[in-house]
């Protein structure tokens, strides 16, 4: 099974793309990652950030649902089987990511139960962390939802999987509302946590490297 990790991010989160690459990416041994950047996009010819995903479409956080579309069509044309997809300020135990079982389930994460006005109160996976498999990925670019602007990308996914997919809550992606009150240690099962700024990366980072020293 081919997976891929799609990061939602903006021009103006350099600082966290940092934190990211400097704690937990670099143990993502077993799947590519992208940073999914939206306009402006570069200019022909100018350098393009590392492992990015240049979006055509508004970097505004109140647009993201555009943004994730598009790494949505980039993980299937390139022939992934599963996305993972998780924001800038989340953070994640690789490890414990690839053994999470999700391979079982076509939307799987932290499930909201009461939804959005725009998507019918419907369910949706927060959007900090969650796998979504091809199957999935399919029935949400069909989905016309997911081209409007204004429009966040967690409900919106909920919106076009509703019913066409079952959804499976796992409460091991931490949602906050602060990062340093789920930290994955040895005695718990989280994978991510979020609401991780660079600084709150790094602390949490520096404590999960000393529990896998003990």
């Amino acid at each position: 099974m081919k997976a891929i990790v799609l990061i939602k991010s903006c021009h103006r989160h350099a600082e966290r793309r940092s934190a990211c690459l400097d704690t937990w990416l670099p143990r993502l041994d077993w799947a590519d990652y992208l940073f999914l950047i939206g306009q402006p996009t570069p200019a022909q010819g100018a350098p393009v950030e590392v492992n990015s995903l240049a979006c055509n479409v508004s970097d505004e956080f109140p647009n993201i649902a555009p943004k994730i579309r598009c790494g949505f069509l980039y993980a299937l044309e390139s022939g992934c089987d599963f996305a993972f997809v998780c924001d800038d300020d989340t953070y994640v135990v690789p490890e414990r990511l690839r053994q999470s079982g999700y391979w079982r389930h076509d939307y799987v994460g932290f499930l909201r139960v009461n939804g959005l006005e725009y998507n019918g109160n419907r369910p949706y996976m927060q959007g900090s962390a969650y796998w979504i498999s091809a199957r999935a990925m399919r029935y949400a670019v069909a989905n016309p939802l997911l081209q409007r602007n204004g429009i966040i990308d967690d409900g919106a996914v909920g919106q076009a999987l509703y019913g066409n997919v079952p959804y499976v809550h796992d409460d091991r992606y931490f949602v906050g509302p602060e990062c340093l009150e789920g930290v994955p240690e040895r005695t718990n099962k989280i994978i991510t946590t979020h609401k991780c700024l660079p600084k709150q990366m790094r602390a949490v980072h520096d404590l999960w490297r000393r529990e896998c020293a003990n």
